[in-house]
C-alpha cells in the first residue's frame, strides 16, 4: 500500500437498511430455534441445554460475510454457526466456510453429530430427516488437541524394568538426555529411592 492509503478498508453495506442494535422478531427466540431445532433431530434438553436461535446467528454472519469468508467460532457449542454457514450457502450459493473450537464435552454427543445431520438432511423431525434429499455436499474434518495438563499425565517413562507416571518424575537435564526420577509410593515412605536412566 501506498504512504497515503489507510490499512483500514470500509464496506459498504449488503442491504439498503441498516442492522438494528435490537433484533426482537420471533425467528430469534432460541427456545423455538435453537433448542426445538436440536430436539427435532434427536438431541435431549440435557445434552447442551441453551443453544443460539439459528436465525440469530445466520443474520450475525450474513451481517459481516461474504459469500466466500471463512466463519471463526471459537465457542462453537452445539454447533449452531456451522449449520447456520450451510444454510447461507445453500439460500445464496456462497461457499463460506467454517471453523468451529470447542472443548466442552458436548463435542462428540452434541456438535459433531449436530453437523452431520444438517450436512445428511436440512429438516428434522423426532430425530428422523424428514428430506433426505435436502442434505449438502460437504467435507468436515475434526481435529483433538490434548491439553497441556492431560499431556502432562499421560507421559510414561520406563526405567530399570518399571514405568514411571508424571507425577513421579523430576525432570529432564538441559540436554534432555538424563531422567531422574523419585519413586514414592503411596504412602510416602521413610527413605526415597532415586533411580537415573538414559532416555
Amino acid at each position: 500500500k501506498g504512504q497515503n492509503e489507510s490499512p483500514i478498508q470500509i464496506e459498504m453495506p449488503k442491504c439498503e437498511d441498516q442492522f438494528k442494535t435490537l433484533w426482537s422478531g420471533s425467528q430469534y427466540n432460541a427456545g423455538d430455534y435453537g433448542t426445538n431445532i436440536l430436539t427435532s433431530m434427536g438431541f435431549t434438553k440435557k445434552d447442551f441445554e441453551f443453544p443460539k436461535s439459528i436465525y440469530t446467528v445466520k443474520d450475525c454472519v450474513f451481517a459481516v460475510s461474504d459469500k466466500d469468508s471463512i466463519v471463526l467460532d471459537f465457542f462453537a457449542g452445539s454447533g449452531t454457526t456451522g449449520q447456520s454457514v450451510m444454510m447461507l450457502n445453500a439460500e445464496d450459493g456462497g461457499n463460506r466456510k467454517y471453523i468451529l473450537v470447542e472443548m466442552g464435552e458436548y463435542f462428540a454427543k452434541v456438535t459433531l453429530p449436530r453437523i452431520k445431520k444438517v450436512v445428511y438432511s436440512a429438516e428434522w423431525k423426532d430425530g428422523k430427516p424428514k428430506n433426505r434429499t435436502s442434505g449438502v455436499s460437504h467435507i468436515m474434518k475434526y481435529l483433538s488437541l490434548e491439553s497441556y495438563e492431560d499431556a502432562l499425565s499421560n507421559i510414561e517413562l520406563k526405567t530399570l524394568g518399571r514405568t514411571l507416571n508424571s507425577t513421579e518424575y523430576e525432570g529432564l537435564n538441559e540436554v534432555g538426555t538424563l531422567f531422574s526420577a523419585t519413586i514414592l509410593p503411596y504412602p510416602e515412605p521413610q527413605n526415597h529411592q532415586r533411580r537415573s536412566a538414559r532416555i
